[in-house]
């Protein structure tokens, strides 16, 4: 054997040395110290995961002459043992005795108390047969009519360079039978427990290293290690994570739980750890805490396997986690469960990340509070073959012995030392999350979804050319909400859609939880140009995404209440859905994406679940431009509210705007320039030098800023109001913008009703009752001051029959015809409403469309052209926005 292989990747190499187990060195040993006979600091075994079974299996070299012996890893068994009846050849094995210092009082009582006899069943048939006297032993998957034998070569010197030799290694002789089951041809089982024979304690007595290893699970195709002893933890690309590891206590549990003892009050030599509390998503999931303690009698607790391959949890547990997890998934397709998984999604639908799939993530909370575990998605989510994906944990029943058994997959490509003279477990995160600064992993990304990309495009590298949000209507609120993911691991996000804002704003405050965040320093180009823009100096709070110093930032505003304040501006991944119809498409990637960090005060009047707000504006910022200057579509977005119990869209870039039954509006749209207010309508201040903001512990300071600039709302030339075919007679100068900003007509998803400045409010209704003077009225119902009798009130395909609201624009061939089901509203006492509000005597904006009359109307705005297209009521072409199909 050439003594260079000792220099390559990990792998168990052949032993020329006589009676032994062979183990390579972690680090090559000098020929003077192996000379020596001095030792190794540290050795180590190759680890690959069985795909059949699941199993995790080493190899190593044993006998003489040496064979090699594959055998499937254990943390838990008394120690290594191997199938001795299938042709064990051997001139170096030798017996162990009874009554011999090899074994402590009680074991030795233990396991010696009968002499086996020859010819028992069990004992190998060549070598050990008619040898009386030996120890006996059952492996842990033996039953109770087999036996076996534990057998030690004797010592031998190394002759093998970067090679170490441990003599007299102690082992039991399994039957064939035990192997049943096993993987890759496995023809044993090494235990890593804390068992007094088990690997890490017989090494450490034979070599004086520590007691201890650490342990490197890799998922199938891959490779991993478990190294003993004292060696640094290095990694490529170069990276030590020996000073890093998070530490916990291992706990003893005072009864095995291997089901094997003979005899009683057997303390357990399974490695158990202190699991205080589950969290899903950065929140607590509610647990009996009584399960996660270990009882006098051995049960409860938390210990970890690697023969389980997914972690299993008891029944309430399990039921607990999958429920908070389906929870804070909502928004992800569900697919039939996959046993033994009772939680599984559409794996198309769930973006990537350098974690692993992007979902919530898990964290097992250990007795400290300050150190938890955090399970990203590689490890707690597991693809199925038909490309379901499924969370990871399996039901344990209602009385297992162990609560929570973590299993192998959850122990994946993470670091895990066991350290059994300090008795602790260290660990790491997951491991590909360290390869890369922080930084480097938030570069990853905007995740969003793919719409029409053609084959060549995609195999190109090119963008999509159209991504889409969902949107729905909050009945308490009159609100449009949409949902996006978002973070690293990603979680859902349920947000309000606004057509104003400078950008996307969600609270950071209330468990913002992801490895991906990123700040952008004072003075970085994004900070420069947003005028507005000041700089959180420093923060006194613990850091945090909403708590960062030398943060540029920026003032989120909830507009449906008209409160604001300072936040930081910072980037993360976000991911948006899929296609809108009819199925879910594939994902889209982009930048990491630039958004505020609000304050969970400011979430206060939003719908119920909403944590932020979604610019639409035509802000640096907003969704529309970062998203065209992600990927290179138009700068346009169409957008189609839907009533209450329906569902809208909203596309960003270039798509057919294709509805069912074949109805495609992407030709027929009517077009009105889109105006630009030389006066901001957000009352966020006003020019001053030096002023200073105190928000919690920030401290935001301005310099010179010009508050008020450019309005990024959307606002349309409207030139006059017709009710019936009949010009309504108004005021022209206020529906013209005037210098200051003041007048003029806007769109606003925020403001649910249509608003009119007061002298327009009262034409516009004093005509519509003149033209509905036949049908009975019933008593005004806030906030509307024209309501009739709903019974009297015909019904067409366009909504109630009421005379047309007829919105003239700049071009009197171009109007916007407003037909019943926008213009009227149902109140619960049954009367039927016009839907228009007074705004008083001196609004800021003379006409402000609301949300109810926008419904079921299709609206195009084209940033590049500052144009908007608008269609009529789709329901007039026998379609609505819940028909809207893309992909």
């Amino acid at each position: 054997m050439d003594p260079c292989m000792a220099c390559l990747p990990p792998r168990l190499v052949l032993a020329s040395t006589a009676p032994v187990l062979v183990l390579l060195l972690f680090v090559p040993l000098s020929p003077c110290r192996a000379a020596s006979g001095s030792g190794p600091s540290a050795v180590l075994l190759p680890v690959d995961k069985d795909g059949a079974t699941q199993q995790y299996v080493t190899m190593f070299w044993q006998r003489t002459p040496s064979v090699p012996v594959k055998a499937v890893v254990d943390l838990a068994g008394a120690m290594l043992w191997v199938d001795c009846e299938s042709g064990y050849e051997s001139s170096s094995y030798a017996r162990v005795p009874c009554g011999v210092q090899a074994l402590p009082p009680r074991e030795e009582r233990r396991l010696c108390h009968r002499l086996l006899r020859c010819g028992v069943p069990g004992l190998p048939q060549r070598h050990l047969h008619r040898v009386p006297g030996v120890h006996y032993h059952a492996p842990p998957a033996a039953t109770s009519s087999q036996t076996s034998c534990r057998c030690t070569p004797p010592a031998a010197p190394c002759r093998v360079r970067a090679r170490a030799t441990a003599p007299g290694f102690l082992f039991t002789c399994g039957a064939t039978s035990l192997t049943k089951g096993l993987g890759a041809a496995a023809t044993g089982m090494m235990s890593l427990s804390r068992a007094r024979f088990a690997l890490p304690t017989q090494l450490a007595s034979i070599f004086r290293f520590s007691r201890k290893f650490s342990l490197c699970l890799a998922p199938a195709e891959s490779s991993g290690v478990v190294v003993f002893g004292d060696a640094p933890y290095e990694f490529q690309p170069v990276m030590d994570l020996s000073k890093s590891l998070i530490y916990t206590p291992l706990l003893v549990n005072p009864v095995t739980t291997t089901g094997v003892s003979t005899t009683a009050g057997d303390k357990s030599t399974e490695y158990f750890i202190g699991v205080t509390g589950i969290k899903v998503n950065g929140r607590a999931v509610p647990l009996n805490a009584t399960l996660l303690a270990i009882a006098k009698s051995g049960v409860g607790g938390t210990k970890l396997s690697m023969l389980s391959p997914y972690t299993v949890l008891e029944t309430s547990i399990h039921k607990a986690v999958t429920d908070a997890f389906a929870a804070e998934t909502a928004m992800i397709p569900r697919v039939p469960a996959v046993a033994p998984f009772k939680l599984c999604y559409d794996g198309t639908m769930v973006g990537s990340t350098r974690a692993g799939p992007a979902v919530p993530t898990v964290e097992l909370v250990l007795q400290s509070k300050a150190v938890s575990w955090v399970v990203f998605g590689a490890n707690s989510m597991v693809a199925t073959k038909d490309g379901a994906l499924c969370f990871g944990v399996v039901d344990g029943g209602v009385a297992p012995e162990t609560s929570v058994v973590i299993g192998g997959h959850m122990m994946e490509d993470n670091l895990l030392e066991f350290d059994l003279e300090g008795s602790r477990l260290g660990f790491t995160s997951y491991l590909p999350m360290a390869r890369l600064p922080p930084l480097a992993v938030a570069s990853g990304a905007l995740l969003l979804l793919f719409v029409s990309v053609s084959p060549c495009r995609a195999a190109a590298g090119g963008g999509p050319s159209s991504v889409v949000l969902p949107v729905s209507k909050d009945d308490a609120t009159q609100q449009y909400v949409t949902m996006f993911r978002q973070r690293t691991p990603q979680v859902p996000v349920k947000a309000v859609l606004d057509l104003a804002g400078t950008m996307l704003w969600v609270d950071c405050d209330a468990g913002y939880v992801s490895s991906s965040y990123a700040g952008v320093r004072c003075g970085a180009k994004p900070c420069r140009l947003l005028k507005n823009a000041g700089c959180a100096i420093t923060c006194l709070d613990a850091p945090s995404a909403g708590c960062l110093n030398d943060t540029c930032s920026e003032f989120p505003k909830n507009t449906a209440t008209s409160v604001s304040t300072a936040g930081n501006i910072i980037t993360d991944v976000l991911s948006l859905p899929t296609t809108f119809r009819p199925a879910p498409g594939p994902l889209a990637t982009a930048p990491a994406f630039l958004f505020t960090c609000g304050h969970t005060f400011l979430t206060q009047g939003l719908a119920d679940g909403a944590t932020g707000m979604v610019s639409l504006s035509r802000a640096r910022f907003a969704l529309p431009t970062q998203l065209a200057d992600t990927f290179g579509f138009s700068r346009k977005f169409a957008l189609c509210l839907p009533p209450a119990s329906a569902a809208g869209v909203v596309v960003f870039g270039d798509a057919p705007y294709t509805f069912q039954p074949g109805v495609d509006l992407s030709k027929s749209l009517i077009y009105t320039p889109l105006l630009i207010n030389p006066v901001s309508t957000a009352p966020y201040g006003r020019k001053d030098k030096t002023t200073k903001y105190f928000i919690g512990e920030t401290t935001i300071q301005l310099k010179g800023r010009v508050w008020r600039e450019k309005s990024t709302d959307y606002f349309i030339g409207l030139t006059g109001i017709k009710v019936n075919g009949h010009t309504v007679p108004v005021n022209a100068t206020l529906l013209a913008i005037d210098k200051k900003g003041v007048g003029g007509t806007k769109l606003s998803t925020v403001s649910p009703y249509t608003v009119l400045e007061r002298s327009i409010h009262q034409a516009v209704t004093d005509a519509f009752a003149k033209e509905m003077a036949a049908i009975p009225r019933a008593p005004a119902v806030e906030p509307f001051k024209l309501c009739y009798d709903g019974r009297k009130v015909g019904s067409t395909r366009v909504g109630p029959a009421v005379p047309t609201v007829e919105l003239v624009l700049e071009s009197t061939a171009a109007s916007w015809v407003v037909f019943g089901a926008n213009s009227m509203v149902a109140t619960k006492g049954g009367a039927l409403c016009l839907g228009v509000v007074d705004a008083g005597t001196e609004p800021q904006t003379s006409v402000v469309i609301g949300g109810h009359m926008m419904e079921d109307n299709l609206l195009e705005f084209d940033l590049e052209a500052s144009r908007l297209g608008f269609s009529s009521y789709l329901p007039s072409r026998q379609t609505t926005c819940n028909n809207f199909r893309l992909g």
